[in-house]
């Protein structure tokens, strides 16, 4: 079997996306697959595309002038140049990628709307991997002024996903969130994760440990709380992740939580620049817990990270990963978005004896070995994978339809300059935004 995979990261830094295929591709390969990687986005792209050989998988980036040159017959969307980018880098890619030719089966990443142009030319079997989309980004974490760019793309994703072979994602919440915007059905399977080969086995500290970036969904205003209900019983813990913007696209999440818990995020919550993996996996060993307080995250592997480390993990019920947790047994679980319950548990935590927490890190370790096995989770892919191909082999050619035409590119009239649109603003409206616009970068 040769699988195309196109996703937004896998060499190099990166976040679950590339946990979850880094893990994945060598087992696919022991089921004898053959596996081509095209990695890239709207945000990573290079001059240089030349494959190289990562874990066996010939890998290549996605490559920037052709890029650019599909962003130039985009001009359709210059009224939401966040999505241009993204539709342009997905063209791109499929182009890239010959059109799946050679290849047996596609799978593409529902972030960036990568599975978008394979999806209208149904030319391969194709297998959507949901991961958390740009939509549902926008959805749980707004950005001003970029409100009606996020509807439109949730749009294009419930549009095109209705009508593409094979959806699949890790966590029943998330299928569960398709299968009611698309109306059809959505397969569950795990990933599978290979555990870092040694962990420490020093006495854990006395600082509890979060990683991941410092942003709304991530949930870290719901901890700024919880650390405030809990007062002097507060843990300290440090928090491993870089800063994202709140609500503006020139605001800050770090400065918005000193602002409004000035007593916590920088003292209770010292936050700490990102750390490589073998680092990250040290620290969530020698943590006193480790915590996952996500509003909403479709699996979230520093909680399988934190599972396998040995030591108890907290995890939000808006995180995927709590489906393998039973409470007080092999983990705890809160209540998404709630501080009392998020308070209540750390005390839970603080609570237990140094041998119930050994306990209980042991059992979240077998939890992890049994449920995200590697040859396991390969052979439930392999058999999906098979079914979309048989059954793309049966069916009858689907109607090009008008978003099809819509979403495509298209050859620009001489002269035009993109910036159509902006004869539906009113003129005064125009000149105040520039001016207020100059004014601001003048300032900077």
């Amino acid at each position: 079997m040769r699988l195309l995979i196109l996703t937004p990261e896998y060499d190099g830094s990166g976040g679950g996306i590339m946990t979850f295929y880094q893990s994945l591709i060598p087992a696919l390969q022991a089921e004898g697959v053959e596996v081509r990687v095209i990695e890239g986005s709207a945000y990573h792209a290079a001059d240089d595309r030349s494959p190289r050989v990562r874990n066996g998988a010939s890998v290549e980036t996605l490559e920037l002038s052709r890029m650019r040159r599909w962003y130039a017959q985009l001009g359709q969307f210059a009224a939401t140049p966040g999505l241009r980018s993204h539709l342009a880098a997905a063209w791109a890619m499929w182009e890239q990628a010959q059109f799946g030719e050679e290849t047996d089966v596609v799978e593409a990443c529902d972030w960036g709307l990568l599975f978008l142009p394979m999806a209208l030319d149904a030319k391969r079997p194709l297998v959507v991997q949901c991961h958390g989309s740009i939509g549902q980004i926008a959805h749980h974490d707004p950005i001003a002024a970029e409100e009606t760019q996020g509807i439109l793309t949730l749009l294009l994703e419930r549009s095109v996903l209705a009508g593409v072979d094979t959806i699949q994602t890790p966590g029943c919440e998330n299928a569960a969130y398709w299968r009611n915007e698309t109306g059809r059905h959505v397969s569950m399977l795990r990933p599978a994760w290979i555990p870092p080969a040694v962990l420490s086995t020093q006495k854990p500290s006395d600082r509890g440990l979060v990683v991941g970036r410092v942003q709304r969904w991530k949930g870290p205003q719901v901890l700024c709380a919880a650390l405030d209900l809990l007062g002097d019983r507060a843990p300290k813990i440090d928090w491993v992740g870089r800063d994202t913007p709140w609500e503006s696209a020139n605001g800050s999440t770090s400065a918005h939580l000193a602002t409004a818990y000035p007593s916590v995020w920088g003292k209770k919550i010292a936050p700490h620049a990102p750390r490589v993996a073998a680092e990250i996996s040290r620290l969530q060993a020698d943590a006193l817990f480790n915590l996952v307080p996500s509003t909403w995250d479709v699996f979230n592997f520093t909680a399988v990270e934190a599972m396998a480390s040995g030591r108890p993990a907290i995890i939000s019920t808006g995180a995927g990963a709590h489906e393998l947790i039973q409470d007080g047994e092999n983990g705890y679980v809160f209540p998404a978005g709630s501080a009392d319950g998020l308070a209540s548990t750390i005390e839970r935590v603080l609570s237990a004896s140094p041998a119930q927490l050994a306990d209980i890190g042991r059992a979240a370790q077998a939890t992890i070995r049994r449920e995200l096995d590697p040859p396991t989770i390969a052979a439930q892919r392999v058999a999906a994978y098979r079914s979309t191909i048989d059954a793309f082999r049966t069916r009858r050619p689907s109607a090009k339809t008008t978003l099809d035409e819509m979403c495509r590119p298209k050859d620009l009239a001489a002269g035009d300059d993109n910036a159509s649109f902006l004869n539906q603003v009113p003129l005064r409206t125009l000149m105040q935004h520039v001016g207020k616009r100059l004014g601001r970068k003048a300032l900077g």
